[in-house]
């Protein structure tokens, strides 16, 4: 009868373990999912070099805001958070993410890379408390506040390779973002 009783508290200690870290795992897997993110971002503003075929010569110029990366989706895949020491030497939680950026009607996303630590990797880190995300694709870099939903892009080719047109004219663009669902 002993036997069985042991036998009867250990199958419900083992229950009860089992069921335990089924939970905890859900809760750590949900808690992951809701560091997931999808922002639909709108280039408001726009300005940068221009060529003017009248006066032969660069000027400074406000630019249509519409073009390449006008209205992009940016995605954040939750990788993982952690501390770590800034320079001030004082602690701060960081998040990692996979980033990508989907420009309007593409048929596939854009990696966005951190290129801040002298190589480029895709794990890009975001400060929880500042909020503030930057990466680089093959052409523009990001600067994303996620607090705010503003960001701020940067196209820094053409005018140096001294071809005198505005095909590919240097510029800044301004906007804002506003969450969606992940899923679409």
């Amino acid at each position: 009868m002993k036997r069985i009783e042991n036998r009867a508290r250990a199958i419900r200690a083992i229950l009860c373990v089992t069921l335990l870290t089924a939970t905890f795992l859900r809760v750590a897997h949900a808690q992951q999912d809701s560091k997931d993110a999808a922002y639909f971002c709108k280039g408001e503003i726009a300005a940068g070099l221009a060529y003017s075929d009248s006066l032969k010569k660069w000027e400074g110029n406000k630019l249509p805001s519409e073009g390449s990366f006008s209205q992009f989706t940016l995605r954040l895949r939750f990788l993982a958070g952690h501390e770590r020491t800034n320079p001030s030497g004082d602690e701060q939680d960081v998040s990692d993410y996979e980033v990508t950026i989907s420009e309007v009607d593409a048929k596939s996303a854009t990696p966005c890379r951190s290129a801040g630590t002298g190589f480029v990797t895709k794990i890009v880190s975001v400060v929880d408390d500042e909020g503030n995300l930057e990466c680089v694709t093959e052409t523009r870099s990001f600067k994303f506040n996620l607090a705010t939903r503003r960001f701020i892009s940067a196209f820094l080719h053409g005018f140096v390779d001294g071809i005198e047109s505005n095909d590919n004219t240097p510029m800044v663009t301004g906007g804002t973002c506003a969450e969606i669902d992940r899923e679409k």
